[in-house]
């Protein structure tokens, strides 16, 4: 059982909806609604990732947030979306906002790290 408390967290709202719809599940809008605003920093998202409450990151229009793009390329590992098509990583219809050039990042390996 997923005990996450996000399914992933995306650059914005307007990415982050399909998401929700399709799944019923949060996910953080790093962005806030249009991406115009760090609604997270490095230390929230690594706080959310070391508790276990997210785990995976889609990396769409992080290059607004250079720190935390940076967190993300240094402490997680990125994975095709399309091997997580059945977790609710792929909204009905398509990308709907996401980028096809977006990847997806697990950030499961420093949850791991940060609970020894």
């Amino acid at each position: 059982m997923n005990r996450t408390t996000y399914l992933m967290a995306v650059g914005s709202a307007q990415a982050a909806a399909p998401y929700i719809l399709a799944t019923g599940r949060p996910v953080l809008a790093i962005g806030g609604f249009l991406d115009r605003y760090q609604e997270a920093s490095v230390d929230q998202l690594s706080k959310l990732v070391s508790s276990g409450k997210l785990r995976f990151i889609m990396a769409d229009a992080l290059d607004r947030h250079p720190s935390i793009a940076a967190w993300i390329k240094r402490e997680c590992e990125p994975v095709s979306s399309s091997a997580c098509s059945g977790d609710g990583f792929q909204p009905p219809g398509g990308g709907m906002g996401i980028g096809m050039d977006s990847t997806l990042y697990d950030c499961a390996q420093y949850h791991r790290a940060a609970a020894r």
